[in-house]
C-alpha cells in the first residue's frame, strides 16, 4: 500500500546480457519493487512483535527478582515461612530489606544495559553497513531473548543460581545490543528503501501510533498473565520475540541497492517541520532524501504531512528492563547516504571519530549562536533526566499501596492508555484549534511555545500529585494528569526545529540540532538512571515520606524546566546579533 521508488538496477548485472534484457529487466524492476513494497509492513511487524514482548516480560521481570531475593531473605531470617515450593508470599516482600535490594539491583541493571548498548552501537553500526540490516536484526534479538532465559533460569532454579547472577545478563548486549539498536536497524531498513522525506515520515508515524497501542495493551496482557502464573508472560513475550525471526526471513536486503536508489535525486527542501521527532541515540545518520515521484499516490496515506501527527520517544520511557521501547528514529537525516561502505572495522571507526569530531565542531558554532537554543538543550537535559524516574515507577506503586506487582501493571496499562489519548487525539485537536485562531504562520512559535508551558504544567502538578498520593484512589488520578504533560518533547523539537532554521537561514543545519538534542539526552540518561535509583533506595531506608524523593527530584527538574519555557518568547527565535561598527562606536 505504500509506494516507492523503482530501485535502478543493472540491466546486465540482472539478466546476463541478451536479445531479452528489456523484458526481463522490466520483470526484475517489478519483481524488485514489490520486494521494497513489502518492507515498511515486515518492519512494523517486527516492531510490533519486539514491543509486545519486551511490556509483556515487563511486569513479571520486576516480579521475578523480586521473588528471588524475597526468598533468599526469608530463608535466612525465618524459613518457616517458605512454602513447599520454597516460594513466599507475595505481600511478605513488601519490606524495607527486600525493596531496597530490589531497586539496587534494578538500577545496577538498567545502567549497566544502557552503557552496554552504547558501547555496542558502534561496531554493530558496522555489522549492519558491512553484513547487512537482517544479519543485525537477527543477532540483536537472539541477545533479547537469551537475556530473558537468563532471568527466567535464575527464578526457576534458585538453588543453582542466586541474584548476583543477574548482573551478569546486561553485559551481553555488549555483542547483541539492545533496544535501541534494534530501532536503529529498522529505521535503516525503512530509509533503504523510502522515497521521499514526506513518505518517511508517513511510515514513521503508523508504526508510532502501534507501539502507542502497545503501551496499554502489554500492561494489561502481562498483568492478567501475571495473575495466573508468573511464568505464563513469560512464555508470551518469549513467543512474541521468536515471531520475529520468520519477519527478518520475508525481508529483502536492501543494503546493496540503497545507494542506487538515491543516485541521480536531488535532495528533498521541504521537510515537514511539524513532524518532527526526538531522536534518538542510534538514530540512522547521514541520508540524502529524493523527492517523491509526483503522480504517486496511496489512499491509506494522506498527501497532506500535517495530518499526520508522529508520536515523540518520550512518550514513553521503557520498560524497566532498563531499555527503552524498540521504536523507530526519524530526523532531517534518515536516509543512508550511497558512500560506499568500510572495508574494515578499523576504517568505520576512523571515519565514526571523524564524524564525531566534525559534529562537535559543528554543535559548538550551532550552540553559540542562539541563547534559546542553550535553554532547549536545558529542556531537554532537565525531561530526560527526569524521565528515569520511570524505571521505578512500578516497584513504587508495589511498595507504597502494598500492592502486587500485577495491580501496579494495570496502573501502567492505564498510563499508557491516556498516553494513547494524548497523542491521538488532543494534541492533534489542539493543533487544529489553534491554528484556527492563530493561523499557520505563528503554529511554530507561539502555538508550540504555549504547548510547552501546558505540558511542563501538567508534568509538574502531575508528578507532584503521584508523589503526594498516599491513597489509591489518589494515584488513579494523579497518573492521568502525568500522563497528559508528555506533549513536552513532541513540542520543544519543534520549536528547535523552527529555531535552527530561523537562526542559520535554512535547513541545512536540523540535522546538527538533532545531534545536540542526541548528544544531551545520552548525558541525561547516563546520569539520571542511576540518579534516580539512588534516590529511590535513599528513599526505601528513610520511609514514609523518604519514598517520595525521587518524584520530589522530578518536580523541582520540571519546575525548572518552568521557569526556562516561560522566559522564552514566541517572536524570540532569532540569532544573537552580535555588534555592527555603529554599535561599537556608540560603545565607545
Amino acid at each position: 500500500m505504500f509506494f516507492y521508488r523503482q530501485p535502478k538496477l543493472d540491466p546486465s548485472g540482472a539478466n546476463g546480457g541478451g536479445s531479452d534484457s528489456g523484458g526481463g529487466e522490466a520483470q526484475t524492476v517489478s519483481s524488485a519493487t514489490g520486494r521494497l513494497k513489502r518492507v515498511p509492513w515486515i518492519c512494523g511487524a517486527i516492531l510490533f512483535f519486539a514491543n509486545l514482548g519486551l511490556r509483556l516480560m515487563n511486569v513479571p521481570f520486576n516480579r521475578l527478582l523480586e521473588s528471588t531475593i524475597c526468598r533468599d531473605h526469608w530463608k535466612q531470617y525465618d524459613p518457616s515461612l517458605l512454602g513447599p515450593d520454597q516460594n513466599v508470599d507475595e505481600h511478605l516482600c513488601k519490606g524495607k530489606a527486600v525493596q531496597t535490594r530490589l531497586a539496587f539491583y534494578v538500577g545496577l541493571i538498567s545502567t549497566i544495559e544502557l552503557v552496554c548498548e552504547l558501547i555496542a552501537s558502534i561496531p554493530l553500526g558496522y555489522v549492519s553497513d558491512k553484513y547487512g540490516r537482517k544479519l543485525l536484526l537477527a543477532i540483536n534479538n537472539a541477545g533479547t531473548i537469551l537475556t530473558m532465559i537468563w532471568y527466567i533460569c535464575i527464578g526457576r532454579f534458585h538453588n543453582v543460581f542466586n541474584i548476583q547472577a543477574s548482573i551478569a545478563a546486561p553485559f551481553l548486549f555488549l555483542f547483541t545490543g539492545g533496544a535501541h539498536v534494534c530501532g536503529a536497524a529498522v529505521s535503516a531498513l525503512i530509509a533503504d528503501v523510502a522515497g521521499s522525506e514526506n513518505q518517511l515520515t508517513t511510515i514513521f508515524g503508523y508504526m508510532q501510533a502501534t507501539i502507542q497501542v502497545l503501551q496499554f495493551l502489554g500492561p494489561a496482557i502481562s498483568s492478567t498473565a501475571l495473575t495466573k502464573d508468573i511464568w505464563l508472560p513469560f512464555c508470551l513475550g518469549l513467543a512474541s520475540l521468536c515471531l520475529i525471526y520468520p519477519c527478518i526471513a520475508f525481508l529483502p536486503e536492501t543494503r546493496r541497492s540503497q545507494g542506487r536508489r538515491f543516485e541521480n535525486h536531488e535532495p528533498s527542501t521541504t521537510p515537514d517541520i511539524n513532524s518532527c521527532r526526538t531522536p534518538s541515540t542510534t538514530a540512522v545518520t547521514n541520508p540524502d532524501l529524493g523527492d517523491e515521484d509526483e503522480n504517486e499516490t496511496d489512499p491509506l496515506v494522506s498527501r497532506n504531512d500535517t495530518d499526520v501527527t508522529l508520536i515523540p520517544e518520550e512518550s514513553d520511557p521503557g520498560p524497566d528492563l532498563g531499555s527503552d521501547d524498540i521504536s523507530v528514529k526519524f530526523s532531517q537525516n534518515s536516509c543512508e547516504s550511497n558512500k560506499p561502505h568500510p572495508k574494515s572495522l578499523r576504517e568505520y571507526m576512523h571515519e565514526v571519530s571523524k564524524q564525531a569530531r566534525d559534529h562537535l565542531q559543528d554543535l559548538k558554532t550551532l550552540v553559540g549562536s542562539s541563547r534559546d537554543f542553550k535553554y532547549y538543550l536545558l529542556v531537554f537535559l532537565a525531561n530526560t533526566l527526569a524521565r528515569a524516574s520511570q524505571n521505578v515507577l512500578l516497584q513504587y506503586l508495589s511498595k507504597r499501596y502494598h500492592i502486587k506487582f500485577a495491580i501496579a501493571g494495570y496502573l501502567l496499562a492505564m498510563k499508557g492508555l491516556f498516553n494513547f489519548i494524548l497523542f491521538a487525539a488532543l494534541i492533534p485537536l489542539f493543533l487544529r484549534i489553534m491554528t484556527r485562531r492563530y493561523g499557520h504562520e505563528k503554529e511554530n512559535s507561539l502555538i508550540n511555545l504555549l504547548g510547552m508551558k501546558i505540558s511542563v504544567a501538567l508534568l509538574f502538578v502531575g508528578v507532584t500529585l503521584v508523589g503526594l498520593s498516599y491513597e489509591f484512589w489518589m494515584m488513579i488520578i494523579s497518573l492521568p494528569i502525568y500522563s497528559l504533560g508528555y506533549g513536552l518533547g513532541l513540542f520543544a523539537m519543534t520549536a528547535v526545529t523552527k529555531l535552527t532554521i530561523k537562526t542559520c537561514g535554512g535547513y541545512s543545519h536540523i540535522g546538527r540540532a538533532y545531534a545536540a538534542v542526541v548528544f544531551v539526552e545520552t548525558i541525561g540518561a547516563l546520569i539520571g538512571v542511576p540518579a534516580v535509583a539512588s534516590l529511590w533506595i535513599a528513599g526505601l531506608q528513610i520511609g514514609g515520606w523518604g519514598l517520595t524523593l525521587p518524584w520530589c527530584f522530578c518536580a523541582l527538574l520540571y519546575f525548572f524546566i518552568g521557569v526556562i519555557i516561560w522566559s522564552l518568547q514566541a517572536d524570540s527565535n532569532q540569532p544573537e546579533s552580535t555588534p555592527t561598527s555603529s554599535d561599537s562606536a556608540e560603545n565607545s
